[in-house]
């Protein structure tokens, strides 16, 4: 039986960007039975205990921990450790036309993450025509 990885995914209504990601990437590896997703909506779970890690995040990163990053966290199993943290960032709809690029960017981040942590081959993951889109970026 293969192993699987555990992920939150905080995600945004409406949200192209976490949309696509979701679709390209998330869906067919967790069909595939690689990763078990957890997903939250930001936007719907504004207060949930869950979200300070999101809003940590967003405060280190000179947000002022107001904006919600949509982010992917791999949990690797241990409290004191939160793991690999992927995430993609923009704060208008006016910045979001590169976010073919970005999905690009945390889809590689990703998929070199599980090829590492799950000992497989790159191109076993990059058969699927989706993630091999969302990994060389979407045209």
């Amino acid at each position: 039986m293969r192993r699987k990885i555990d992920c939150i995914f905080y995600y945004r209504l409406k949200c192209p960007y976490c949309e696509r990601f979701d679709s390209y990437v998330l869906e067919p590896l967790e069909l595939e039975g690689y990763i078990r997703v957890r997903r939250i909506c930001v936007d719907l779970f504004a207060d949930h205990p869950l979200l300070k890690i999101n809003k940590w995040i967003s405060e280190n990163l000179g947000m002022n921990g107001d904006y919600i990053v949509p982010l992917l966290i791999v949990n690797q199993g241990r409290k004191e450790k939160i793991g690999k943290i992927v995430f993609g960032i923009y704060t208008s709809k006016e910045e979001i036309y590169p976010f073919e690029k970005e999905v690009a960017i945390m889809a590689k981040s990703f998929i070199d993450y599980l090829c590492s942590e799950l000992k497989i081959s790159k191109s076993t993951l990059l058969e699927h025509p989706l993630i091999r889109k969302a990994y060389y970026g979407l045209k």
